[in-house]
């Protein structure tokens, strides 16, 4: 009889064993990339429902920063922002939607996309003239700031004219390597983009990110030009 009782339990357990579904034991791995699929996930649906809404709606600066903001990618951001362009209400104030990205090259590629809408915008405003320049400052510029001197630049239909904004934007403010770069690009010519990175590289403290300024000039004699007058500063 005992020995029946227990062959009975023995068999009771194992079916029971068998019936329920295998235990997994996820290690910290596992556990980070399922949480980051659902995460995700949900991100690429916010993503598109805002791709979404700023193709298909009319909306001011103000209200797609806050879409924006609410994505961490910066890629994402880019996306929305490039898409919602067209719809945008305030073009006057999308200078502003450049401060959600902490990436500089981002805020400069979406100005290179809406260039052409910009001009446009440009061409049928008010222009903006040398004396609306800003005040000398000696922190560096923020990046709506930055853009909106750009702006100031492209305003300009010659070259001579963009060198000369260019100039007194730069004796007025604090800029970067590559917000530099940037500013001289707006210029076709080699030789005047050589005058605007000579105006630069001098309130340049490293010699390292004067001589990097030369990455701006196409050709061998511009650069050579470049090269000698970076010898006569101390």
């Amino acid at each position: 009889m005992k020995n029946l009782f227990i062959a009975t339990l023995f068999t009771f357990l194992c079916l029971n064993a068998f019936s329920q579904p295998p235990v997994v034991e996820y290690g910290d791995g596992h556990i980070r990339r399922h949480t980051e699929a659902i995460d995700t996930t949900s991100v690429n649906s916010r993503y598109q429902k805002a791709i979404d809404y700023v193709s298909k709606n009319k909306l001011n600066s103000e209200k797609l920063i806050k879409i924006c903001s609410t994505l961490e990618n910066q890629e994402k951001r880019f996306e929305i922002a490039k898409r919602a362009y067209k719809n945008i209400t305030d073009k006057e104030n999308f200078f502003e939607v450049y401060d959600v990205f902490t990436k500089m090259s981002l805020a400069i590629k979406l100005y290179h996309t809406t260039l052409a809408e910009q001009q446009i915008d440009d061409h049928n405003s008010k222009p903006i003239g040398n004396n609306e320049l800003i005040k000398e400052k000696k922190s560096e510029v923020s990046k709506k700031e930055f853009m909106y001197h750009v702006r100031m630049v492209n305003n300009k239909t010659t070259d001579d004219e963009k060198v000369i904004v260019c100039k007194k934007l730069i004796e007025r403010n604090k800029y970067n390597t590559q917000q530099i770069t940037f500013l001289a690009e707006q210029i076709k010519e080699d030789l005047g983009r050589l005058d605007v990175i000579k105006a630069a590289c001098v309130k340049l403290d490293s010699k390292e990110d004067r001589i990097q300024l030369k990455s701006v000039l196409q050709y061998r004699h511009s650069i050579k030009l470049y090269m000698d007058f970076l010898k006569t500063i101390k």
